[in-house]
């Protein structure tokens, strides 16, 4: 039983380095973050899916209470089983997106489980999927964020590892076997299962946690811009409150260049491009004739876009925000870059945002 914990210690750990690289993906993060709807949750049933077929692979084989020494399980004999960590991945997967979610990823992970063999394919097969409906209708009412989250998802894997081993005895057979089987692999999956939901969820609460700051962080950032450039819109939008309040919001978001319009002209220009980007000329672009007609943000991801055709520019994307007074637009705010990434919350400025709309007063 005790030559087990390491093996299945080694097991838990390729799961975590797994979910750890994941966590620094942003496609994984937005995810966690729009997990109610469709295209999430197949999202989320692929990755702990997948999660369990790794698990199911790098299982430890047990063969008369011996443990085998085999790293990649391709099969299984038929009078052997697996000790793994399936039940984590399935039960982490049904807590965070729900019941679909659940299911699928304990179908994925149990019919495979099915495919490798043993004697106890079967049982374990039913006990993974029963783990994913049970825990995905547990998710439901599961929050993730609460401090406590961790520990309540530590007791309910554990729980998931004990029905497993009583469904185990309940079907697989030859029973002595079965016996034999749990009394080997009982403790040291439960405690290696437990220990591995534990630092998944830890993860995932860095991730909720992370967002919140970045989020915080965010706020405080569009408060100090608007408390800054407030004194200089209401003065209106002319050339001189314009260039004031442009050059304060260039040097708080690393913008390239910033530029503010009214629904007739360039009041300003700061920054790179100054040389052609002429204030006192009338608006040249579609681009910004659509955010005053509309009063929604646009975004430009290339230089055509843009509708700069100066050979030397070197702005190539950016974003326009309308200005708004009493819910009427009165102009534009736009913020340039030299890159390709503009997004509605940061253009190559280190994730510091913009304020989707300024109001002047």
């Amino acid at each position: 039983m005790f030559y087990l914990l390491p093996l299945m210690l080694e097991r838990v750990g390729i799961l975590i380095i797994v979910a750890f690289l994941l966590s620094r993906m942003t496609s994984f993060r937005q995810t966690l973050h729009h997990e109610d709807r469709l295209p999430a949750k197949l999202l989320l049933i692929v990755i702990f899916g997948v999660f369990g077929m790794i698990s199911n692979y790098t299982g430890v084989e047990i063969h008369g209470g011996a443990i085998g020494s085999e790293i990649w399980q391709a099969g299984v004999q038929v009078d052997s089983a697996l000790a793994n960590t399936r039940i984590m991945g399935v039960a982490i997967g049904g807590l965070l997106g729900g019941p679909l979610v659940g299911l699928g990823a304990g179908l994925i992970a149990g019919l495979h489980r099915l495919t490798l063999g043993g004697y106890t394919a079967a049982a374990c097969s039913i006990s993974t999927i029963l783990a994913g409906l049970v825990t995905g209708w547990i998710g439901r009412r599961f929050r993730r964020s609460d401090p406590g989250a961790p520990w309540r998802a530590v007791a309910i894997g554990i729980l998931m590892e004990c029905v497993q081993m009583g469904i185990i005895l309940l079907i697989a057979r030859p029973f002595d076997a079965a016996v034999q089987l749990v009394s080997v692999i009982a403790l040291p999956m439960i405690v290696m299962n437990g220990f591995g939901t534990l630092m998944f969820m830890l993860i995932i609460q860095s991730i909720l946690q992370e967002e919140e700051r970045t989020r915080a962080l965010q706020t405080n950032q569009v408060l100090h811009i608007a408390d800054r450039t407030l004194p200089f819109f209401r003065q209106g939008l002319n050339p001189a409150s314009c260039r004031e309040a442009a050059s304060v919001i260039l040097e708080a978001t690393d913008a390239d260049a910033i530029s503010i319009t009214d629904r007739e002209q360039v009041l300003t220009h700061v920054g790179a491009g100054s040389d052609h980007h002429v204030p006192l000329h009338s608006l040249a672009t579609q681009l910004t004739r659509s955010v005053l007609e509309q009063g929604r943000m646009s975004v430009a991801t290339s230089k055509e876009d843009i509708q700069c055709f100066h050979d030397g520019c070197s702005l190539q994307a950016a974003i326009v925000l309308p200005l708004q007074v009493r819910s009427g637009t009165v102009g534009t705010l736009k913020l340039y870059i030299r890159t390709r990434t503009a997004g509605p919350c940061s253009a190559g400025n280190g994730g510091r945002p913009w304020p989707p709309v300024l109001h002047a007063a």
